[in-house]
């Protein structure tokens, strides 16, 4: 196969031996594997000093050939090699490219929240969604700036120019499809730095996933949400779910992360006592009373053991003492004793009952402000509950 720059040269060759300045003119050749090779007539302009360089290169010299010739700067991903001959009068812009990898993200009918997990090669966002042309009706994103908008009809009002990777984007789809993209390979995988405010991102990298909890330095300063598959309004709350329960960040998936400011995250730590947790509160209610059924039945064991002796003193006082003075004060000293120890049974029953029920606020507090506003009954609703111990 002959050498495509030996060609192009022998044919520029002609239009330079008029000693004409030509403009730039550009061929690209793919050689497979993701690399090219551009070639840039003039590199060297022989009549004057100056060469006519398209928009955005500078033209250049070097003194290896002579002061007053140079070439035009290469574009973005290529880098000027000079001729073997030194005696040319043109070298070549090369590519420096990697070898491009296919990325490819499954998107369903309805709305899709996704983000690009590679860099593509052109990130103009007609190239990076050219494998789905026909399939989708639009496309929005977010950034620092605000929301931008795609749409493949409206293209000259369109402000969502390029995408890129880590940037999250909603697209609608009319029917699923793969998007298939040409990227730069990445070995390394990292998750966007993210601004305070809202955020629409996605991992960078190759498969995986992050956990969130460890993704994020502190959960208490963010809000994270992803959309649920085949949605029809992304705004509807029903469409979103919320960590907790998504627990990581998944490859390809977009993500709606809040970095919260102070003032925002003192204001969610008070919301999040205005909720009602029902299961909470309703263990903490049988905790509360099985408690104070278990210091029932103990206070009602105690009692009746303390009648029985009762009864098994006052009856010997009859039977053992024939002296009246002195089974007077025997019996005298079974009752004193009976209501010494009733007393104490009830301070003890009392004290009971009033850590029951501060332990049932502590609990309450737990569930949320609601449930002390849909049930305010206090301790003092058991205090009925002294009428099964005599009031001696």
């Amino acid at each position: 196969m002959p050498n495509l720059n030996d060609v192009f040269l022998s044919i520029m060759a002609s239009f330079i031996g008029f000693g004409l300045v030509i403009g730039i003119a550009q061929a690209a050749f793919d050689f497979g594997g993701g690399r090219s090779l551009l070639l840039s007539s003039p590199v060297f302009a022989q009549s004057i000093g100056v060469a006519a360089c398209p928009s955005g290169q500078v033209f250049k010299t070097d003194s290896t050939y002579d002061p007053d010739l140079g070439y035009c700067e290469c574009p973005t991903n290529y880098v000027f090699q000079y001729p073997n001959n030194i005696g040319s009068d043109r070298g070549s812009c090369v590519s420096v490219t990697p070898n491009a990898v296919t990325a490819r993200i499954p998107l369903v009918t309805g709305w899709n929240m996704v983000s690009l997990p590679l860099e593509p090669n052109k990130p103009q966002i007609g190239e990076v969604l050219a494998s789905i042309k026909g399939k989708y009706s639009r496309v929005t994103s977010f950034s620092a700036g605000g929301a931008t908008l795609y749409s493949p009809t409206l293209t000259q009002i369109s402000t969502l120019k390029e995408l890129h990777a880590g940037q999250g984007f909603m697209i609608h789809m009319y029917a699923s499809a793969t998007l298939v993209y040409e990227a730069v390979p990445s070995e390394s995988s990292k998750f966007p730095t993210l601004n305070v405010g809202w955020n629409l991102v996605g991992p960078v990298g190759v498969g995986g996933s992050y956990q969130i909890a460890n993704t994020l330095d502190d959960m208490k300063q963010y809000v994270v949400y992803t959309l649920k598959t085949n949605v029809s309004d992304p705004a509807a709350e029903a469409s979103k779910v919320y960590y907790p329960t998504i627990t990581a960040f998944l490859s390809t998936k977009g993500y709606w992360i809040k970095k919260l400011t102070d003032a925002e995250i003192a204001a969610k730590e008070v919301e999040a006592k205005k909720y009602l947790d029902t299961e909470c509160i309703a263990n903490a209610v049988e905790k509360r009373d099985n408690a104070t059924l278990a210091g029932m039945d103990s206070h009602y064991t105690t009692l009746r053991n303390l009648v029985v002796v009762r009864a098994r003193d006052l009856k010997n006082a009859w039977l053992q003492f024939s002296d009246r003075k002195a089974r007077r004060a025997e019996i005298a000293r079974v009752w004193n004793k009976y209501r010494t120890d009733i007393r104490y049974m009830q301070r003890q029953s009392s004290v009971l009952k009033t850590n029951t029920w501060k332990q049932f606020t502590i609990d309450r507090k737990a569930c949320g402000t609601y449930a002390t506003a849909d049930d305010y009954t206090s301790a003092g609703v058991d205090s009925s509950l002294q009428m099964f111990a005599p009031s001696l």
